[in-house]
């Protein structure tokens, strides 16, 4: 991938099921530590919407029944 450090979630517990990030100039790459040779990747602008929906609750399972 790129020559740029992955960073793990603050909600890691003990490093078992991660949700780590890393940023370039042009995207951010998302992945499961479990599994680090596969990552989804978003343009800055699918980034700041998805963060957005998740801060507003968009994802919430009690929210979306």
């Amino acid at each position: 991938m790129h020559n740029i450090s992955w960073f793990k979630s603050s909600r890691c517990i003990a490093d078992l099921h991660c949700v780590e990030v890393m940023r370039d100039a042009d995207s951010i790459f998302v992945r499961d530590s479990k599994y680090p040779d596969f990552a989804i990747t978003f343009h800055k602008g699918q980034w700041t919407s998805f963060t957005l929906a998740v801060k507003s609750g968009r994802f919430d399972a009690e929210k979306n029944h």
